[in-house]
Order: structure tokens, then sequence, then C-alpha cells
């Protein structure tokens, strides 16, 4: 699994702080120790949430996703209904998608 320990206080800082590095730097510049002293958490804390650094990356795009796609879901249920959602999120990947980050 991705996420070992679940979401404690420095899962968020260290999600936070891989996004900012990946943004960044190329993936294979990026390190653990790099992104541990970002979050202000050991390397440990890291290994305690995170198998490897490929799961880190995976779950740090994860969440830039789930920020896009997890609101529109949810307006799916309202009148329009399921075309009115997909439209929405036809528009909000495109925004996503092409945001300077």
């Amino acid at each position: 699994a991705a996420l070992r320990g679940g979401r404690t206080p420095g899962w968020q800082a260290i999600l936070e702080a891989a996004k900012a590095l990946f943004l960044a730097e190329p993936y294979d510049r990026v390190s653990m120790d790099a992104v541990a002293a970002a979050a202000g958490v050991s390397k440990v804390t890291i290994y305690a949430h995170f198998e490897n650094k490929e799961r880190l990356f995976v779950a740090a795009i994860s969440e830039g996703c789930r920020a896009v796609f997890d609101p529109v879901a949810v307006n799916a249920e309202r009148p329009g209904g399921l075309a009115a959602a997909l439209h929405e999120l036809g528009v909000e990947f495109v925004l996503y998608i092409t945001r300077p980050d």
C-alpha cells in the first residue's frame, strides 16, 4: 500500500513538501532527505507513511487529482445530473492540467 501509517499531522506536511519538490526538481533529483527537511520531519517518519519515493510521488499526484475529481463526483447528484457533472469535470480537468505548476 502507498500509505502505511495513516493520516497523522506529519502526513500532510510530507505531501505538501513532496509536491513542492517534485514540481521544482526532476523526480530523480528529489531525495527523501530533502523531503524530510522541507516537511520538518525525519526520514523515518516519511517511511512510516510511504514505502518509498515512488509511493510518495503517487500519493502527491493523487492528492491533486482528488482535489479536482472529488467535488465533481459529489456534484453529480445535483440537478443537471451526470451530463452536467461530466461537463464540469472536463472543464476542471483542463484548468488543472494547464496550471503553471
